[in-house]
Order: C-alpha cells, then structure tokens, then sequence
C-alpha cells in the first residue's frame, strides 16, 4: 500500500510519542549515554505537544493502509543577524528537532522519511527556507544514512563525557608546570570576549567556513558575556602561561544549551572551550580540560556535554581523544535559491 501524509492532529499524539519512545529504547542500546527518561510514553508525548504548540511549526505523519509510518516536526525560524544565536544560526531556517521525527518498525527507513521531507521540504522551498537543518541521535545509524542520500551534511556534533579525571596519557603526563588555571572573575571580562572573538575568526576559516558574526552580534555577546560571569553556577576558567592568558572554558550550567532530549540528567554543558593559536598543541587546551571536569565533577555535575563543528579538523580529534562520546548530529542542507523563481 502506498503512503498516505497529511498534517499531524491532536488526537495522533499518543500514537507518535508511543513511536517516539520506542525509537530512544531502541537508542539507548548503542548509546546508553542518551537521556533514559525519553524511553517513557508520557514524557515524549509531553515534548511532541510542545514542538507543536510552537509558532511556525509544519507537521507531517505517514500512514500505510491506515496505520502510523512514521512523522516528522519543523519549525520556521527567523534570527537577527545583532542575536547573540546569529553565532550559530542562519536569518532564516527550517528546523527538525532530535525529539520531532521517527519512523514505524518494518518500514523503510530512507523511504518514508524521504517522503515526509518531500512533503514539508516543498512548503519550506516555497516560502523562502532554503537552509534546512534537522538533528539525529545517533544510535540509528540507518536513520542518520537516509538523511544522508536526501542531500544533507554534518554541520554540529554532540557530545557526552562522564565528569570523571582524564586518564593518565602522554598528554596529561607531560604538561607544561608553566600553565596556571584560575576561575575567572567579572573584572576579567575583556579577556573572555578576546578568546570568543578568536573562536569565531577560527570558525570562518576554512574548512569550517562559518560566518565571522561577532561584529554584527558583540552587543548581545558582551551582553550574555557579562551574565555569564556573573553566574555562580558557571564555571569559567583561563589558563595562563607565564601570566598570559592562552586558553578559555565556560562551564554553562543552564541546560538550555545542549538538547533535552538528549542530554543526560544533571549535565553541564561546555559552550566555549579554545585555545590561542600560538598556544595549540603545547597542553593548555588539555590542561584547561583537566581542571574543568575536576570543577564540574565537585559541582554536582556526573556529565559534561558540548557541541563541536563537524568540519572542524582539530576540535573532533582532540574532544574525541579525551572521552567525549559522540551521540547526536545536526545535518544541513542548504537549497539553492533559483528556486524561488526557476519553476516550470
């Protein structure tokens, strides 16, 4: 029987979280680290009502002969280029979030998904979102493949690390006794912004190639900058070397940062975490590391998570090799304008 799609309904609710939690059971196999409570019926049908409560959310699910195929959530959003999330976010997007998509058991992974892409990707495209982004945990390697062969690459990874010492290797056993690292204080403020700023010039070179938006958006930065400092709850360190600042981490307690769904109860997320060029490869960024996940771990927090480019040639090795677990990915795919005017 073919598929049959059309807008998702109140009364589909149940029936999708009943899908949605089967799917983490599923995950939590290859990937334990996933956030057990999202296996439970009642808390996924919680997130679904909220995903579609939201303003511009587009809706799909999937029907074969009467019964559920799967479904999928996105939600059009706009972003100034003055936000502070205009670090990380195109002016316009269509988003699918980790928690908004699932396919049935015993169908076809890439067809009905393809289908469901079809059928909102079309609305996107004629509305103007040409920049589509959607996130996958990891543990479905099947499923993560199908968004793969529809046009879509790795733009963020996700990781999780237990808040446990790192293991003696050579790079802990060698590190520079010149490194200092200190908590910071708000009167250090100039020196957070500098490595913020470096992160950025970072990211825009090649083969990274984000935009450098730190001009446009360092009000909302120096802004959220300050709040951050002045948070107890943080964590926010600088290494010195010879008293000179070469390497930041910020410990961000809120947990709006990392996904929900995904992220493991208690966690603490690792939004900047770079070392000065000069500085890389000498162990400031390891001894930093060392330091934060012996904060973290004092704190209360048995998990550290953070995100890393996908393109970045440095940042996944060097997360990877000190035990951070990559279990969620955000792909892109970016349509290509002529749409809006080369039509048959």
């Amino acid at each position: 029987m073919p598929l049959t799609l059309r807008p998702i309904e109140d009364a589909d609710v149940p029936a999708l979280a009943a899908l949605l939690a089967a799917r983490r059971r599923e995950e939590r196999v290859a990937l334990p680290l996933l956030t057990e409570r999202f296996a439970e019926v009642a808390a996924c049908e919680g997130v679904l009502r909220g995903h579609l409560a939201e303003a511009r959310c587009d809706s799909v699910v999937a029907e074969r002969d009467g019964w559920l195929a799967g479904f999928l959530i996105g939600h059009r959003r706009h972003t100034s280029v003055e936000a502070f999330e205009a670090q990380y976010e195109p002016p316009t997007q269509a988003s699918m979030p980790g928690s908004g998509h699932g396919v049935a058991a015993g169908e076809d992974v890439e067809a009905v998904y393809a289908a469901m892409y079809a059928y909102l990707g079309e609305q996107w495209a004629d509305g103007g979102y040409f920049e589509h982004r959607i996130t996958m945990p990891l543990g479905t390697p099947a499923s993560v493949e199908a968004w793969f062969h529809l046009g879509f690459g790795s733009l963020y990874t996700f990781c999780v690390r237990e808040s446990t010492p790192l293991e003696a290797s050579r790079a802990t056993q060698h590190l520079d006794a010149t490194i200092e690292v200190q908590r910071t204080t708000p009167s250090e403020r100039a020196e957070v912004l500098r490595f913020q700023d470096e992160s950025g010039r970072w990211h825009r070179q090649g083969p990274i190639f984000w935009p450098y938006m730190e001009r446009q958006a360092a009000a909302a930065i120096s802004e959220y900058t300050t709040g951050a400092l002045s948070d107890e709850s943080n964590g926010i360190f600088l290494a010195r070397r010879n008293g000179v600042a070469v390497a930041l981490n910020m410990l961000m307690a809120p947990a709006d940062w990392g996904s929900s769904f995904t992220q493991p109860e208690g966690s603490i997320y690792l939004y900047e975490g770079i070392t000065s060029p000069e500085a890389r490869g000498t162990g400031a960024g390891t001894a930093i590391l060392a330091h934060t996940l012996d904060w973290a771990r004092e704190a209360g927090h048995p998990y550290v998570t953070l995100h890393y480019a996908t393109p970045n040639p440095s940042g996944g090795p060097f997360w990877r090799g000190h035990g951070f677990v990559p279990v969620e990915v955000t792909l892109q795919r970016r349509l290509d304008e002529r749409l809006a005017w080369a039509k048959p």
